[in-house]
């Protein structure tokens, strides 16, 4: 494997010239692609103030394939402070030559002992799937989110088998994606639908959704649920 495509955020990050308060502004690019991204970019730093510019405008559940706008940004003329971040950026890239002009500060890999491990990976039926949270139902079965797209996933790690299913738009035109995953009592399963601004819950037994969200919530541009807790919905039949 080339030695560029095991070198961690961690490792970029202690790495990368300059002060932990410019560092700390990269963290917010990781959700949608890699560090590596960053610094094998060839854009000084006029350009790459308006590649921040850009990038602020699209939803975490982006990534390069697939870009998602948010809503009520649009692209334009880069702030003072997205300006300072391509420059930032523009002295960890590729943009003044072929090498870059800091060392790659790796961290000690693991041996002995610490390499015997096993670890079992499973291929998803879409190429871009984003699976988020993951939980494991009393069955033995692994539920997933995706990040950037409207389905609910299970997973039998017994034979490797993978089933989705497609949660329904309610916000036509909002970026669209998950990310908790729980189960109440009864086994039903919810998620918290991101930007889409709604519950959901889905049954199992009739694959059927279920969906909830406020009016009033979902026209707000910045209107997400995140998170979901409703393992104690049977008492008293609030989420």
């Amino acid at each position: 494997m080339d030695r560029m495509e095991i070198i961690r955020i961690g490792e970029w990050l202690q790495s990368f010239p300059g002060s932990q308060a410019r560092k700390d502004a990269l963290y917010r690019c990781v959700s949608c692609h890699t560090l590596e991204r960053i610094a094998a970019s060839l854009h000084d730093a006029p350009e790459m103030a308006q590649v921040v510019q850009r990038m602020s405008t699209w939803a975490q559940g982006s990534q390069p394939t697939h870009p998602q706008p948010q809503l009520g940004r649009s692209i334009g003329t880069p702030t003072q402070a997205q300006a300072t971040l391509g420059q930032y950026v523009s002295t960890i890239n590729r943009s003044a030559g072929e090498t870059w002009s800091y060392p790659l500060k790796t961290d000690p890999r693991p041996t002995g002992k610490s390499t015997r491990v096993i670890i079992t990976e499973y291929d998803l039926p879409r190429p871009t799937a984003m699976p988020h949270d993951a939980q494991m139902d009393p069955h033995g079965m692994v539920w997933y989110s995706d990040f950037g797209a409207q389905y609910l996933g299970q997973l039998d790690p017994k034979t490797g088998q993978a089933t989705e299913y497609h949660i329904p738009i309610m916000k036509p035109g909002a970026p669209t994606g998950s990310l908790d995953v729980r189960f109440d009592r009864n086994g039903m399963v919810w998620v918290g639908s991101m930007m889409q601004g709604s519950l959901v819950k889905f049954d199992p037994k009739t694959e059927k959704f279920v969906s909830w969200g406020m009016p009033d919530f979902l026209k707000r541009n910045d209107a997400r649920i995140a998170m979901v807790m409703p393992e104690q919905t049977h008492l008293d039949g609030k989420v």
